[in-house]
């Protein structure tokens, strides 16, 4: 994000390194991620309930690699694993 809160175009900053190496860029990720194993458990947990799902599956889906700038759609195989998660 920049100054004003606004995301980056992946072009311009790719990763978490070219981030932090602008001085006023910030990385943030999203508030509900699987980067810990007990919110990813609340995350699945509320993809099965239907309870703030979709921003859950939009952030899992336009997720790339560790520590890179997400593209829009880029995993669209977990579209799949959270719709398989909701119908149990």
């Amino acid at each position: 994000m920049d100054s004003d809160g606004s995301v980056l175009d992946p072009a311009l900053v790719p990763n978490v390194t070219v981030c932090n190496a602008t001085a006023e860029y910030s990385w943030v990720n999203s508030e509900m991620n699987f980067d810990h194993v007990g919110i990813g458990y609340l995350c699945l947990f509320q993809v099965a309930t239907f309870k703030g799902w979709m921003p859950i599956m939009y952030d899992a889906t336009d997720s790339t690699q560790v520590e890179s700038q997400p593209r829009n759609g880029g995993q669209g195989y977990f579209f799949c694993f959270l719709k398989a998660i909701s119908l149990e």
